[in-house]
């Protein structure tokens, strides 16, 4: 089984996509899977999912009726098999070495979650803020500490334990806004400690219009 399983739901971005798969496929980090999961595409991005999983040994690929994000992350954590899940928006992109650092932390630190700063990136390849966490920089936090990342939405900016999901039955909620904020408060009872990689940002958070 791989160590990390990389959740991407795909709806209607055969534009974006590319960009998203080939910075994952660029990892320094080797032992991890990448998980489509096509929620229902009305454009040619299941077309290219299945290209994708015909051509790359860590890429599979899951076809589904729209559930939204929330329900395709959920689709993805029932069928993964990493120990840690990062959860990645089809038209964003990684760094590198986003999961050598957060898996290198993971470990070293025996912690639930590593959180990550994320920077604005836009069509025209500027770059606007940098999204940073709350919390002391490159530091082991306690729980008690931890619980101020309540008020820290993201799904995509943090490496997360998949025990934290399956063994308390915590599930995204289907189509609504915010669905981060509710996963966050239901995990949040339950996660002992969090490392906080702070630095150069490892995510880039694309903003567009739709």
């Amino acid at each position: 089984m791989p160590k990390v399983s990389v959740i991407v739901p795909v709806y209607n971005v055969a534009e974006f996509l590319p960009k998203c798969v080939s910075s994952l496929l660029a990892q320094t980090y080797e032992d991890y899977e990448i998980i489509l999961l096509d929620d229902g595409s009305t454009d040619n991005s299941g077309e290219l999912c299945d290209v994708y999983a015909r051509e790359q040994e860590k890429i599979s690929v899951i076809h589904q009726q729209n559930q939204g994000l929330g329900g395709a992350r959920n689709t993805g954590i029932a069928a993964c098999g990493g120990e840690y899940l990062l959860f990645v928006d089809s038209d964003d992109y990684v760094h590198p070495r986003l999961l050598e650092y957060t898996v290198t932390a993971a470990e070293t630190h025996r912690c639930d979650m590593v959180v990550f700063d994320a920077v604005a990136v836009y069509p025209d390849e500027t770059r606007g803020p940098v999204y940073r966490c709350p919390l002391p920089a490159n530091e082991l936090v306690g729980a008690a500490e931890a619980k101020h990342m309540l008020f820290f939405s993201g799904a995509w900016n943090r490496l997360w334990k998949k025990s934290l999901f399956v063994n308390h039955g915590i599930s995204f909620p289907s189509r609504v806004w915010y669905e981060d904020l509710y996963v966050a408060g239901k995990v949040a009872a339950h996660f002992e400690s969090v490392y906080y990689v702070s630095g150069e940002p490892l995510y880039y958070y694309l903003q567009r219009e739709g």
